[in-house]
């Protein structure tokens, strides 16, 4: 899909390109979560390293094994990557359900991705210092994500469990 940000187009399906549900290239749905990031009430958010933030997620897939990276927030996000905010971070917390202490989810994912034209102005045009990109990049840049996940043992749907301006 055109406008699936590089690293998901794989495993996010979906009708838009920018929001559905992750399902590995081995067919399966149900996935364990690792992140780096600073919990909140159920929720994750931003954690403090340093002058950086990190904000990791990771699927790893029962059927196969596979590990699938989400997201990056030093890799993925404006200001993590083009502005200089975000670092890599191990992704080394588990995700349990809150109901059952389950740790495999069905995920659903959506970012929006930065605006084309406004990339080629701020970024392309005008690059940071010792980076270079082209128009295309826009895709993987994004301002906002969002991934909801749902418990594959009781069902428990935990919604916004990543919800992050990034821009």
């Amino acid at each position: 899909m055109k406008n699936t940000p590089t690293h998901l187009k794989e495993i996010l399906k979906t009708i838009d390109g920018t929001s559905g549900q992750i399902i590995c290239t081995c067919g399966a749905r149900d996935f364990g979560v690792r992140y780096c990031g600073e919990p909140r009430g159920g929720m994750v958010g931003f954690k403090k390293c340093g002058s950086k933030y990190a904000l990791v997620v990771n699927a790893f897939c029962n059927g196969c094994g596979k590990s699938w990276e989400l997201f990056d927030n030093a890799k993925h996000s404006y200001n993590g990557l083009i502005c200089g905010e975000g670092i890599t971070a191990p992704a080394d917390m588990t995700r349990l359900c809150p109901e059952c202490g389950g740790s495999l989810f069905e995920i659903e994912m959506s970012v929006d991705i930065e605006d084309e034209q406004q990339f080629i102005e701020e970024v392309v045009e005008m690059p940071p210092s010792g980076m270079s990109f082209v128009p295309e990049d826009h895709i993987d840049v994004w301002d906002w994500v969002v991934i909801d996940l749902k418990c594959s043992g009781c069902g428990k749907t935990i919604e916004s469990w990543v919800n992050a301006e990034l821009s």
